[in-house]
């Protein structure tokens, strides 16, 4: 089946499933979910309709707890619900969550999952919130990227509305949540297809109604309270069929193999890792890498958590492991071990494979990055006879010492070898490199950049080979499109000082001016050879360092994200305004691309917010000014 392809991050795609399966949505803002809310709450201001017809109803409240109440009245009331939060907020719902589970009420709470705060305050992901929600009585589905997201959000909805269990649907938060792709999205007609209408009714007919009065929320002694929680058993042992049955629907129209459990790897393993969420895809290519040198490694990722269905996890475990690490993204003091580590233990007690090594791993505490370094680290652990039972990655442990050792050289060597990943990675730089741009979205070219530059560390030299560019300019120009950070990063380490004979995109070669220096700061005047006047400022200790003087020839190289462009000269006062003509602008609804001329034929870039570009009224071929601050250029020596 075809999909429309936008681009999007994890909190978008994640809306777009909940808006069309939604009646009422109750919200209240915290990061990093508040932009699911937030877009729920536009659509349905715009009067996007859902699949049933209408418009959602869109209910802020004045906390969590208070969102949580109102999702389980609004449910009694027979409106099909949803709600969107993370981390303390979730937990503050917790109460209700205990009691629209075991009320059998069909609602999803998309989550994207963060750091419970412990001894500081963090805001970024990993899986402390969600693993609190256990027992709850909600099930949960999880997530590795932004198009499983989108792809698997159905189910959670579908399922609750069919199998009568509220579903916790998660994801990695900002990993996932905030990481933008270019993905297929669904179209409602075919969310509409699925849903099961009958399901639908029959849970509206429920409704409290005084035509037809019903009891609930009633108070039981301990003579009947054991025997009528124990009743709800049979519908979640249905419930697993129901997903299978929702994946297997969605894996025909999209030709995927989505399962409770799926498997990546050689297929006689004899060392396997069990994990859930975006560590997942960083797995998948160091498995790929090391099986392509003769090495038989696996990765076994969770889909469904609760309820936890062992057969559909052995029946995807090679038969030939014999070494098994259970990665956890949350920590459990006083624990035996961390939640998905005792599942898993669990499981291979009660099927007898008493011979199997089990070692459990905690890894992305508050959204430690975790590299192909540590995922290799975990395989060379498991080589050993005696593999560390508990351990962590991605960290040094000086303390208690459970860290594995991470040498740099397995990612360079990683990195050298998987050229297909190199290309993969940076597929999405196709065009500022002169290659065809209809392939990506400007978001899906921040993501290449910013995460594969940064966190991958790839060689400019490698880019250049695989994309088949030579001339370190056209890196460069590339480059101007990344980041402050990752440009300055990769500029500096790979492309040296800039040269006169190889003009830079945003880098003007000029004369030294006038210089003032002061205590911390200096002050310097270049003068292009376009005949245009540029200032920039640097530290004083940087200032000595160069050894600019009067008179010298340098290479002043502008920042694309701090140029704010105007349709007037004396709207801004910033140090430096340039007049220069649009090329071409290249937007999405959160930033855009513009590439400016200037009146002596050189280039520059900028990366502006989509909402300020619209606001002031700019369009290709337009007359403009480009202003930014003398911090925002820096110089380089020729």
């Amino acid at each position: 089946m075809s999909r429309a392809k936008q681009s999007m991050d994890g909190n978008t795609a994640a809306a777009h499933v909940a808006y069309a399966y939604t009646d009422v949505a109750a919200i209240y803002p915290i990061t990093p979910s508040s932009p699911m809310a937030d877009s729920v709450d536009q659509w349905s201001a715009a009067g996007q309709k859902n699949i049933f017809g209408n418009q959602v109803k869109v209910v802020e409240m004045e906390s969590e707890a208070g969102a949580a109440g109102a999702v389980h009245g609004s449910l009694g009331a027979g409106a099909v619900t949803t709600t969107f939060t993370a981390s303390q907020g979730l937990l503050l719902m917790i109460p209700n969550m205990y009691k629209i589970a075991a009320e059998q009420l069909p609602c999803v709470f998309d989550v994207s999952a963060r750091t419970v705060a412990t001894q500081s305050l963090n805001i970024f992901g990993d899986h402390s919130d969600v693993m609190a929600c256990r027992q709850t009585g909600f099930a949960m589905l999880v997530e590795s990227s932004v198009q499983e997201v989108m792809d698997l959000s159905p189910v959670a909805h579908l399922c609750a509305i069919e199998g009568k269990v509220p579903f916790l649907n998660f994801f990695d938060g900002f990993r996932t949540s905030h990481e933008y792709q270019k993905i297929e999205k669904w179209d409602y007609a075919d969310l509409k297809e699925m849903c099961n209408m009958e399901a639908v009714e029959e849970f509206r007919k429920k409704a409290l109604n005084p035509e037809h009065p019903k009891m609930r929320g009633s108070h039981e002694n301990g003579d009947v309270f054991f025997q009528h929680r124990e009743a709800c058993n049979s519908v979640y042992n249905a419930l697993p069929a129901v997903v299978e049955k929702y994946m297997a629907k969605i894996n025909a129209k999209l030709g995927t193999n989505y399962d409770l459990f799926n498997y990546y790897g050689a297929p006689d393993a004899d060392r396997v890792i069990v994990a859930m969420g975006s560590i997942c895809d960083v797995a998948d290519e160091v498995i790929d890498y090391l099986n392509a040198k003769g090495e038989k490694v696996g990765i076994v990722k969770v889909r469904l958590y609760r309820p936890w269905v062992s057969a559909s996890l052995l029946k995807v475990l090679p038969k030939t492991a014999k070494k098994v690490a259970v990665l956890d993204r949350t920590k459990e003091p006083g624990s035996l071990g961390e939640p998905l580590y005792l599942d898993v233990a669990a499981t291979l007690r009660e099927a007898g494979l008493n011979d199997v090594v089990l070692t459990g791993g905690r890894y992305g505490l508050g959204s430690k990055d975790t590299p192909p370094a540590s995922v290799f680290a975990v395989y060379n652990e498991l080589k050993k006879d005696a593999p560390k039972r508990e351990f962590t990655i991605g960290i040094v442990d000086d303390v208690t010492n459970l860290s594995l050792p991470e040498a740099e050289s397995m990612g360079r060597d990683f990195l050298r070898f998987d050229q297909g990943f190199i290309r993969k990675s940076f597929y999405a730089v196709a065009r500022p490199l002169g290659l065809d741009r209809a392939m990506v979205g400007p978001r899906a070219i921040r993501y290449a950049r910013g995460l594969e530059l940064l966190d991958l560390h790839v060689p400019v030299n490698l880019v250049q080979k695989f994309l088949g560019q030579q001339k370190a300019s056209q890196i460069a120009a590339f480059l101007n499109f990344s980041d402050g950070a990752a440009r300055r990063m990769v500029q500096n380490k790979t492309l040296g000082p800039s040269s006169g004979t190889d003009p830079l995109c945003n880098s003007f070669l000029g004369i030294v001016e006038d210089i003032s220096v002061g205590m911390r700061m200096a002050s310097v005047s270049v003068r292009t050879f376009g005949d245009m006047r540029l200032g920039v400022q640097c530290s004083t200790r940087q200032f000595v360092h160069m050894e600019i003087h009067a008179n010298q020839v340098v290479t002043v190289l502008v920042d694309p994200e701090q140029i704010v462009l105007s349709r007037s000269r004396a709207t801004l006062s910033m140090g430096n305004c340039l007049p220069c003509t649009v090329q071409s602008i290249h937007q999405d609804q959160v930033e855009s691309f513009v590439s400016l001329e200037l009146g002596d034929g050189s280039r520059l870039c900028a990366t502006v917010e989509t909402p300020g570009l619209l606001r002031v009224g700019i369009y290709e071929g337009q007359k403009v000014y480009a202003h930014f601050p003398s911090r925002a250029a820096r110089l380089c020596l020729d």
